[in-house]
């Protein structure tokens, strides 16, 4: 199955209208501006450290897609608020995703519509499972995955919280997803989610 990477508008209740589309390499003066927007605290949930390598994030982030990488940002009012992405590991079934979410507009939903598109395209692409590292504070992230509606597999660790999201399940059964994936083919609709946002290793 080919992927079709997102290009559209949506609608979220909290947010208004939403752009939603791939990253591009002359987003990384505005990704760049996100990250600054970013607290001390935000920015430790997101990268697991208080002092990131940003320019090697953002050069990660950026660029192009394939067969092991994809990014998907949102934008309101043409500046971009949230970003999300998967790295293929080492099992090509398995991906690690990785969020972030401008402080201003946490709670909102983007972070779940975000991870909507990447499992459309992760899916088309032959990735089987989404994996990721959640620090236990970052209580945001966690009920973006709880909220989904895909089932998910939790374990505790040491430091960090161990999610796992089986690709294979029907998507969008519950909390109001149901045609999630035909959304991403046809960029002319406008869509309503009512929805609710992590660090570095994946993009």
């Amino acid at each position: 199955m080919t992927a079709v990477l997102p290009d559209h508008e949506a609608w979220l209740t909290r947010a208004g209208r939403v752009h939603v589309r791939g990253g591009r390499s002359e987003d990384v003066a505005a990704t760049r501006s996100l990250h600054e927007r970013l607290s001390p605290w935000s920015r430790y949930l997101r990268y697991f450290t208080g002092a990131p390598n940003v320019e090697r994030s953002i050069g990660r982030l950026l660029r192009p897609p394939d067969e092991t990488h994809e990014t998907v940002i949102a934008l309101i009012d043409r500046e971009i608020v949230a970003v999300a992405c998967y790295e293929r590991l080492d099992d090509p079934r398995l991906a690690e995703v990785a969020f972030l979410v401008d402080e201003g507009h946490h709670g909102q939903g983007l972070a779940t519509l975000l991870l909507a598109e990447l499992v459309n395209v992760a899916r088309a692409r032959g990735v089987h499972r989404f994996v990721a590292e959640v620090l236990p504070s970052n209580s945001g992230m966690l009920s973006v995955f709880r909220d989904i509606g895909l089932r998910t597999e939790v374990s505790s660790g040491t430091d960090s919280v161990h999610i796992e999201i089986p690709l294979d399940d029907e998507p969008w059964a519950l909390h109001g997803w149901p045609d999630l994936a035909q959304s991403v083919l046809d960029p002319s609709r406008v869509r309503e989610h009512s929805g609710a946002t992590r660090r570095n290793r994946p993009c």
